[in-house]
């Protein structure tokens, strides 16, 4: 598990949690209220799953044959090749 994602995921949570103070504080309006709350929900969840990853090991070995697998691989190359067309 990579330190740079739990470091990323703090950064994101905080940035929501300081949106959510100043839209209680009457500084900001009710969007960035909800930008701040979907940001933690964000970072939640993300969380979340690098726990499962760490702690569940056929969880870890599906996703990561998953990642390496040349068939999906082939399947990405291709998508991002008609979207880029």
């Amino acid at each position: 598990m990579n330190r740079k994602n739990w470091i990323s995921m703090a950064i994101i949570m905080g940035f929501g949690i300081l949106l959510n103070v100043l839209y209680f504080a009457g500084v900001v309006d009710d969007f960035w209220s909800g930008l701040g709350t979907a940001f933690i929900f964000v970072a939640v969840l993300r969380i979340i799953r690098l726990v499962k990853y760490k702690n569940n090991s056929q969880y870890r070995e599906k996703g990561d044959i998953a990642a390496n697998d040349e068939r999906n691989k082939y399947i990405a190359m291709k998508a991002w090749a008609w979207a880029g067309y």
